[in-house]
C-alpha cells in the first residue's frame, strides 16, 4: 500500500469509510481502490510533486486534487456537477492544473482505474457536443501519483 501522506504538501485529512461510502452512493459510482485508498489516507490536498506529461499536449502539474471536504476549492461533489455536462459519464475528476483543466480518473468501462487528462480550452463551443477530449494518463491512480516530477522536469 502506497503511504500518499508521505508525499502530500497539504493533505486536507483522510476520509472515513462511511463518507466514501456515501459519495459512491450518492454518485452511483464505484471508486477504484487505488483512488479509494488515496481518498482514506490524504483525502485531496496539494502534492509535493506535481508535474506530470500528456502524450499529445505536453506538460501540466497538479494543483489540487479535491476531497470529500465542505471547502468549495476542494469538495470533490462540487467538480463533479461543475463538470457534469463536460466530461464522459465515466470520467470523475479528482484534480485540476493552474489552467482549470481536469484531472480525472475513469470509474467504469474498459478503462476503469485509469488516469486522464481533460484540457477545457480544446472545446469548440459552438459544436453540437462539448464534451471534453481526454488523454491517458495512467493505468491507474498509484501509478499516476508515483510519476509525479518536481516542476520543471520536463523543460
Amino acid at each position: 500500500m502506497r503511504d500518499y501522506l508521505r508525499t502530500m504538501k497539504k493533505s486536507l485529512g483522510g476520509a472515513t469509510v462511511a463518507a466514501i461510502d456515501a459519495f459512491e452512493k450518492r454518485q452511483d459510482l464505484e471508486l477504484p481502490a487505488p483512488y479509494r485508498e488515496f481518498l482514506l489516507q490524504a483525502n485531496g490536498g496539494k502534492p509535493m510533486l506535481a508535474e506530470f506529461m500528456v502524450d499529445s499536449w505536453g506538460s501540466s502539474r497538479v494543483t489540487t486534487f479535491f476531497g470529500l471536504v465542505q471547502d468549495p476549492s476542494y469538495n470533490l461533489d462540487r467538480y463533479v456537477e461543475v463538470h457534469r455536462e463536460s466530461l464522459a459519464i465515466t470520467l470523475l475528476p479528482i484534480g485540476c492544473d493552474p489552467g482549470g483543466n481536469v484531472i480525472a480518473i475513469r470509474v467504469a468501462g474498459e478503462y476503469a482505474g485509469r488516469v486522464e487528462f481533460a484540457p477545457h480550452d480544446f472545446v469548440d463551443r459552438d459544436e453540437v457536443s462539448e464534451v471534453l477530449p481526454s488523454y491517458p494518463v495512467a493505468r491507474d491512480f498509484d501509478e499516476f501519483f508515483a510519476g509525479l516530477q518536481p516542476d520543471g522536469a520536463f523543460d
